[in-house]
């Protein structure tokens, strides 16, 4: 009998005994271009720590085809994922693919792949000087943030709480490089 009431008080409040299912869009499997790894760790680390590790990717070096996302550089613009013209980078959700234009200054590339992974988080462009808008100047570019816009978004996606502002910095590259060198070399670990 106590065992019955433990059990029907335990359902009652919403514990059935199974966690509920994660997002995967929150632990994607991304396989990254050896070319471009530094670059999209340090997207990946400017997400983690806004989202206070909410997003928790596994990463690797290459693409065999397990990914949720293969991470690449292409040579030129890109003219693809339905956009009019040309882009500078695309999260082709079918194709599993975040595909970055070599054709950008280095500065540019962190910011349109932290600008990608926010697609691949569900994210839809914004307005203003914000990340996910797709025409942000120059300046937004070249010191990349996961701005206000960007986690209020994220936080309304997830009903996450309030999650801090993060930037692309010294910190960022630091940790970002680190992992790169775990991830080339694992047998250092």
């Amino acid at each position: 009998m106590t065992r019955a009431l433990l059990v029907g008080l335990l359902l009652a409040l919403g514990c059935s005994g199974t966690a509920p299912a994660e997002d995967p869009r929150l632990h994607p499997t991304l396989g990254l271009d050896p070319t471009i790894s530094d670059l999209s760790l340090s997207a990946i680390v400017m997400w983690e720590r806004a989202t206070g590790g909410l997003y928790a990717p596994d990463v690797h070096l290459g693409c065999d085809g397990s990914e949720t996302y293969c991470i690449r550089e292409l040579p030129g613009m890109l003219a693809e994922c339905g956009e009019v013209g040309t882009v500078n980078g695309c999260c082709d959700t079918p194709a599993h693919e975040i595909r970055l234009s070599e054709s950008m200054y280095l500065d540019q590339k962190i910011s349109t792949l932290a600008h990608e992974l926010g697609h691949s988080l569900g994210l839809a462009h914004g307005t203003g000087v914000t990340l996910m808008n797709p025409g942000r100047g120059r300046d937004a570019r070249h010191s990349p943030c996961v701005d206000q816009a960007a986690l209020d978004a994220f936080a309304s996606e997830y009903g996450a709480a309030t999650l801090p502002v993060v930037c692309y910095g010294d910190d960022v590259r630091q940790e970002a490089l680190a992992r790169y060198e775990d991830l080339a070399h694992p047998e250092r670990q």
